[in-house]
């Protein structure tokens, strides 16, 4: 059922205990909105624990707290908060968890065409990140607005906003931003380089062979990007460590599409999608089951590369001839 804040905020307010839950494949807007909860949570006195079915970024454990996510776990729980998915899959194994033992549930997100997966759900998709509705949450919880708590929401908003340069980044977004750089008393770089200046030397290596693997399809103005399981062993990286490797496409002016296909121990490749207007990234993930926002959406296809490069060639064709 969809609801407002103030409804979210009194469900909050009158328990206790809290499971707060985000999805596979996880990035920092999850991770964020996750921990400054929690961290916003204990603030009231109230006992909150993290899980998430995914191994974190390493830019992630510069946030408070992150390395107490699934490490922490009571037997029951008053509520079970979802962040940041639209669909109870992308918990992974946890969907088969986070309704068991719980008085109610709870979704707050900003992802378009949600699920009805939760009891209660406040779903704004006007902003441009889940960080920011938590950002929301809190002030109308009169929590204080910690310096670890801001680093954690920042953190959120700058990954989602391509660090405030996506149309995504609201006038408001702006004046959220600064706020917390006020309240929390610190300089951005305290954030930027953790997040975006601490790449390891096998990231570094992923990042120039994404570079020499992609390709350029449809007069320039596709990239695709292919990364098998044994680009990922021989530089020594994961999945986790694709988090912007499509931006680098992105840069070329002639690029309207970039579609980065990785490749799971399964065999499956999960596929990262980003657009510039006028074309839909949601569009082409939703041609295979998956969705997301209008510029950055995401997928999966379980066929061998072939057929899952046939199958993204023809969904990119009709999104370029859509327009």
């Amino acid at each position: 059922m969809k609801t407002d804040l103030n409804k979210i905020a009194e469900i909050i307010k009158s328990n206790k205990t809290f499971a707060i839950y985000s999805h596979v494949h996880t990035d920092i807007d999850a991770v964020g909105s996750s921990l400054a909860l929690k961290l916003g949570l204990e603030s009231m006195g109230k006992i909150a624990h993290v899980f998430i079915d995914s191994q974190l970024p390493e830019n992630a454990y510069f946030l408070k707290d992150a390395k107490l996510i699934n490490n922490e776990k009571q037997k029951e729980y008053d509520v079970a908060v979802v962040l940041d998915l639209s669909d109870e899959s992308r918990l992974g194994r946890l969907r088969y968890k986070y309704r068991k033992n719980v008085k109610t549930t709870i979704c707050v997100d900003h992802h378009m065409d949600p699920q009805d997966f939760c009891k209660f759900a406040y779903i704004n998709s006007n902003v441009s990140s889940t960080c920011e509705n938590i950002y929301q949450l809190l002030k109308l919880l009169q929590v204080n607005l910690t310096q670890e708590i801001c680093k954690c929401l920042i953190g959120g908003i700058l990954t989602d906003t391509g660090c405030l340069k996506f149309s995504s980044a609201y006038p408001s977004t702006f004046r959220i931003v600064a706020d917390m750089l006020e309240q929390g008393g610190f300089l951005m770089d305290e954030i930027t380089y953790p997040l975006f200046n601490s790449k390891k030397i096998n990231e570094y290596e992923l990042w120039k062979l994404s570079i020499n693997k992609t390709e350029l399809i449809f007069d320039n103005h596709v990239a695709i990007i292919v990364l098998s399981q044994s680009d990922f062993k021989n530089t020594g990286t994961s999945m986790k460590d694709t988090k912007g490797l499509t931006d680098n496409a992105l840069l070329l002016e002639s690029v309207k599409i970039v579609v980065l296909l990785s490749q799971d121990d399964d065999g499956v490749y999960y596929l990262s999608i980003r657009t510039k207007s006028p074309y839909s990234a949601k569009n082409i993930a939703e041609d295979f089951g998956g969705g997301g926002h209008l510029k950055a959406a995401g997928c999966k296809i379980a066929e061998p590369i072939e057929i899952t490069r046939d199958l993204i060639i023809k969904s990119v064709e009709k999104e370029l001839k859509n327009k």
